[in-house]
């Protein structure tokens, strides 16, 4: 199936180069005639050409909760990297929002930044999260905790204040997930 990659005339030069070689050995001859034939039916043919697929992944879907807005960012299929996806109020149907994005996005995980104080306690919005945890694991999803702290400040500094910073945040968490997970395998 290499041949499938080549250019016609490269695969033509290669194919004179290799009958030149073997011309004087008939056993050889028959084989490579044979195989020959068979890379000419592989171009010829492209339905029976298989290439090795990777698995696809499933997306990842990232979290930055705040008690005013809540930021979201979505990973690549092969959770590499984070990118911001969309900022959304904090409301009563805010778990259905997620869940909505979530299943738009073909999204099964769900990784939410595990905010603390200084001193590393959870603090008042952690306690509002893990609530939100809870609800979006009883709609099916897994849902992981990455430690987080001031990633909209972060996210500020990096891009400077505007209306997808808190998705921005959220693409920090996640990618901060994603290393990790890489760095575990």
């Amino acid at each position: 199936n290499i041949w499938v990659f080549l250019e016609k005339t490269e695969v033509r030069n290669a194919l004179v180069r290799q009958v030149r070689r073997i011309r004087h050995n008939k056993r050889e001859m028959a084989f490579w005639q044979s195989a020959i034939y068979d890379m000419l039916t592989d171009i010829m043919n492209p339905k029976k050409i298989t290439m090795p697929v990777k698995p696809r992944q499933k997306r990842v879907l990232g979290i930055d909760y705040g008690s005013k807005r809540v930021g979201l960012a979505i990973s690549d299929e092969n959770r590499q990297f984070a990118l911001p996806l969309v900022v959304i109020l904090n409301t009563s149907v805010l778990c259905a929002e997620i869940a909505k994005n979530a299943t738009e996005h073909e999204v099964k995980e769900i990784v939410i930044g595990e905010s603390r104080n200084y001193k590393g306690e959870p603090n008042a919005i952690f306690l509002d999260a893990d609530s939100l945890k809870k609800q979006l694991e009883k709609l099916g999803f897994k849902v992981y905790l990455e430690l987080e702290f001031m990633t909209s400040m972060q996210a500020e500094r990096l891009q400077g204040k505007n209306s997808m910073t808190d998705a921005s945040a959220a693409a920090l968490i996640l990618q901060s997930y994603l290393d990790r997970c890489a760095r575990e395998k």
